[in-house]
Order: structure tokens, then C-alpha cells, then sequence
């Protein structure tokens, strides 16, 4: 897929091509012209298949070049990219059959959809570009026509439902606008299905074992399949009875036939014009499903999905950064991972909350990258991505493979010439839960505990067994705050065989007892 973006500002050609992930999204080649002459020149050139245009450039503008284009590339997919909410745009646009309208400043992430769209709109008219040039449009290829009527009935893309259904009539399908319609989401969770077939492979071959079900039935469905792992179904004239016995039946033919776990959800019966709707509450409840839950869903148990998400406060991330710069990574490990673990048993956690999650980790993450002065490029690699990385948030277990990978990741950095200072704090932090005595700390680093304690306290202002002491306090203050573990039980894991030693010292520190610091 070859995409040219126009725009006579090159701060603005410079941020879209670095700013988004062209080629996780198909995208082999990547043209930038900053002149409406220069994107001519390359149309000639090469084969153009997605346009985002600029509207105001000096001169001849972006609606006159989207005319050119359509007229000699009617194949091309154009999308105005545009600073002003101006209404004469939006209406050139629409007039020009634009395939979208990008009013900027737009995140990233918002290009990125409109982009994924597009490529995957592309990637059905070329289909059907196909079947005409074969001439077995109707006879031969009838599945492949329908997909792409269910393509933009799920999209709301349908330009007007007379039409719509006059298409499915021409492709012998006897539905009709006064029906009533059923979405349907089959959902792969278990990618091990592609050891044994490739996503191409999958893709049509569950295509096929869906199309056969469904005729099986005696109703009439639309079939499209987004990926090897997402395919959607429009059932119409069906009670929502009959369309939960139909999903299940898919559900147990599939299982015959795939040893792998699978997710079906169900909506609710509606008119033809909100059938897009239903299907993006099914999207939600996939999203949300971030557990892997196999099985039927009709729409009152897929709600349950979103449950009561247990979000952390402010504070603790403050805290885990903090400690992060101080280089207590096991500590904050043991938090983060005690966080999963809850929220892997309570299975109260939305997509919203594993995604908040993933950002302030991330953030975490790469400020103490940046602290530490480590290259990126060193630290992502072929088997663990930038882009395998940022995009980890779907599912508790990807979370769960990109919390192992940072911490990995700090506990392996080590400075080279480490000061005896830094190797002490280090000791210390990797053996947070021990009875930590000056002595093997010395013995460690290879000093006498005399002048490790001299050197220590020289350098810091602190003694060695008092900062010992503190970041036990500041481990024991985060446990006592975000887990029902005991005082006693906390007193143990830090070390302490005598739990009066672990009040006094609490006591000291803060003032306070560790049962009154749990109660405030």
C-alpha cells in the first residue's frame, strides 16, 4: 500500500510521517510532496493508493488537486486533511465523494483509525474490482460483494438503504428494510490457530465454515471479517432467541473443527438504520473482555465486562516514580505485580483501565530510561518491539509480558562504574525483604563496613543503617496503603523477625505507628 501526503507546511509532513506507525498499519511506502505540482509529479510516477491532502496551500488549492486525482485515479482513496471547520470545505469534500474529513489538530491515534479504515475500504474495492474484470461479479464471488455491503452497513457507510437493498437483491438475498437485525461478534482469542494455518488462510477458511453454518440456518446473514481473529455477522428476520442459538451453534460446529478458545456476543434486535450501533457495543464488549472469557455473550452478560475498574490514585504512581529514581525496582515490582494479581482475581478491569495503566507505566518506564541516559534503540529489539510494546494494553496477559519486560529491563541496567554509594543503595533495594546488616553490604562491594559507613555518610548526609532503615519505612508505608496485608505480615516481608523492632522503628520515622498510618 503506497500513501502520498500533500501539505505545503513541512512541520506537518514531518509529524505525520514520524508521528504514526505507517507500516504496522500496511503501509509499504510512504511519498511526502509539499506542492501540488510535486504531487502530480509523483501520481505519474508511481501508484498512489491513499491521498491526505492539505485544503489551503498558496495558489491552487487541495480541493482542485482532489479533483485532478479523482478524474485520473478515480482508484485513489482521498482524505482531506484541514485547519478550518470551514462548511464550503466540508461541502467540496462531500461533493468529491472524499472518503474522510480530518479537521487538525487530530491526535495520532485518530489518523491512525481513519487511515485503517481506509486501507481496509481499499482493500475490498480492489476486490471488487477484481470480480468485474473477471466477470463473475454475481455468479462466482457472491460472498465477497455481500462482505463489502456488510463492510459499510457496520462502518455507517450506507449512502441510502434503497440501494443498499437493491444491491442484496441483485445478489439474491431476501432482506429488507422493515426487518429486524441481529449483530453478531465471533471473536479467536488463542492466536496458536495460526500454527496451523496462515492469517490468509484462516481468514478464509472460517469465512467459509461461518458462510456454511449460516445457510444451514435457513436465515440470511452478512458476513465480514476484519481479521484472522474478528469476523461479524448481520442476521436478519431473527428473534434475539433464535440469533443466541444461532452464535452458540457456531460456538460448538467451530469447536469441532478449532481446539481453540473462542468469544461470541450477541446484541440486541434492531432496525437496519442502528445496526452500526450494536456492533459498537460489541466492539466495546471485546475491548473490555480483557481476560480472555470464552463462551456465549448476549448483551446483559457482556456488559459486565466493563465491571468496577480498580484504578490507582496519583499518589502511587508518584510514589513508584520516586522510588523508581531511587532505584528501588524490586520494591515497585512486587507493588506493580501485586496490582495485576488483584485485578487478574477480581476480574473487575475494563480495557479503560489496563490502558490507563499501560500509559503511566510507560511514562515511568521512559523517564528512567531518559534519567539513565539509555538509548532506545538498544533497549526495544526484534523480540520485544517499540511497537509490540506501546500497543501492549488489549489483554492482562500482554500487559502482564510488558510489565516483566520493564522490569527486566531496569533490574539489568548497571552503569559501569557504579560509586560505592550507588552499589550500596543498590544492594539494599535488591534485598529489601532480608535483615540487611552494614557488614554484607561491605563484604559485597569489597570494603571494610568502617569506611563504607564514612564513605556512605560523606556523600549522602545520611548514615548507611538509617537509610537502610527509611526505604523499609517507605516499602512498609506503600504495603500498608494499597494491600490488606497484616502489620505482622508486612513486618516479616521487610525483614523484621521481631515485630515490636518494626513498630518502634515505624514509629520513629514517621511519627506515627504502622496501625494508625493504616487507618488514616
Amino acid at each position: 500500500m503506497n500513501v502520498l501526503i500533500l501539505d505545503d507546511q513541512q512541520a506537518v509532513l514531518d509529524g505525520l510521517k514520524n508521528g504514526i506507525e505507517w507500516k504496522k498499519n500496511g503501509v509499504s511506502r510512504l511519498f511526502l510532496a509539499n506542492s501540488i505540482d510535486d504531487a502530480r509529479r509523483i501520481f505519474q510516477q508511481e501508484e498512489i493508493h491513499i491521498l491526505f491532502c492539505g485544503i489551503e496551500m498558496p495558489g491552487e488549492n487541495g480541493i482542485s488537486m482532489v479533483k485532478w486525482a479523482t478524474a485520473n485515479y478515480p482508484s485513489t482513496i482521498n482524505i482531506f486533511l484541514t485547519s478550518h471547520a470551514d462548511f464550503d470545505y466540508a461541502r467540496s469534500a462531500v461533493a468529491l465523494g472524499v472518503f474522510d474529513y480530518v479537521l487538525q489538530p487530530a491526535p495520532y491515534t485518530e489518523i491512525e483509525k481513519v487511515l485503517k479504515k481506509a486501507v481496509e475500504k481499499y482493500n475490498l474495492d480492489h476486490r471488487m474490482s477484481r470480480l468485474y474484470q473477471y466477470g463473475q461479479y454475481i455468479e462466482r464471488k457472491r460472498s465477497t460483494v455481500a462482505e463489502n455491503l456488510c463492510y459499510d452497513l457496520l462502518h455507517d457507510r450506507v449512502s441510502g438503504y434503497e440501494r443498499f437493498f437493491k444491491d442484496l437483491s441483485l445478489l439474491n438475498y431476501h432482506l429488507t428494510e422493515k426487518m429486524q437485525y441481529i449483530p453478531v461478534l465471533l471473536h479467536i482469542l488463542d492466536d496458536r490457530i495460526l500454527n496451523m494455518w496462515s492469517p490468509d488462510e484462516c481468514q478464509w477458511s472460517l469465512e467459509n465454515i461461518l458462510q456454511e453454518l449460516i445457510d444451514g440456518t435457513g436465515k440470511e446473514a452478512l458476513l465480514y471479517s476484519a481479521s484472522w481473529s474478528e469476523y461479524y455477522m448481520v442476521f436478519g428476520d431473527a428473534s434475539e432467541e433464535q440469533a443466541g442459538e444461532f452464535a452458540k451453534g457456531f460456538l460448538a460446529a467451530l469447536a469441532g473443527v478449532i481446539p481453540y478458545r473462542m468469544a461470541c456476543y450477541v446484541d440486541s434486535a434492531s432496525p437496519i438504520s442502528v445496526v452500526h450501533e450494536g456492533f459498537t457495543r460489541l466492539g466495546s464488549y471485546m475491548r473490555n473482555n480483557v481476560f480472555l472469557q470464552e463462551g456465549f455473550f448476549d448483551k446483559s452478560a457482556a456488559a459486565a465486562f466493563s465491571g468496577s475498574p480498580m484504578e490507582l490514585t496519583d499518589s502511587v504512581y508518584a510514589y513508584w516514580k520516586s522510588a523508581l529514581e531511587r532505584g528501588m525496582t524490586e520494591v515497585v515490582h512486587v507493588e506493580v505485580q501485586h496490582y495485576l494479581d488483584t485485578l487478574a482475581k477480581s476480574r473487575q478491569a475494563s480495557f479503560a483501565t489496563l490502558l490507563n495503566f499501560h500509559q503511566k507505566l510507560s511514562q515511568l518506564f521512559l523517564h528512567i530510561l531518559s534519567l539513565r541516559n539509555q538509548d532506545l534503540s538498544k533497549i526495544f529489539t526484534e523480540s520485544f518491539t517499540y511497537s509490540a510494546f506501546s500497543s501492549s494494553y488489549q489483554t492482562i496477559h500482554d500487559l502482564q509480558n510488558t510489565v516483566d519486560f520493564v522490569f527486566s529491563t531496569l533490574s539489568g541496567l548497571r552503569e559501569s562504574h557504579a560509586s560505592y554509594t550507588d552499589r550500596a543503595r543498590e544492594y539494599v533495594m535488591a534485598n529489601l525483604n532480608e535483615n540487611i546488616q552494614v557488614q554484607e553490604i561491605a563484604d559485597h562491594i569489597g570494603l571494610t563496613p568502617d569506611y563504607l559507613s564514612r564513605y556512605f555518610k560523606k556523600e549522602t548526609g545520611t548514615s548507611l543503617k538509617d537509610f537502610i532503615l527509611t526505604v523499609k519505612v517507605d516499602a512498609a508505608k506503600q504495603r500498608l496503603k494499597t494491600t490488606d496485608r497484616s502489620v505482622s505480615a508486612i513486618a516479616l516481608e521487610l525483614g523484621y523477625d521481631n515485630v515490636s523492632n518494626f513498630i518502634q522503628t515505624f514509629r520513629k520515622i514517621t511519627g506515627i505507628t504502622p496501625y494508625e498510618y493504616k487507618r488514616k
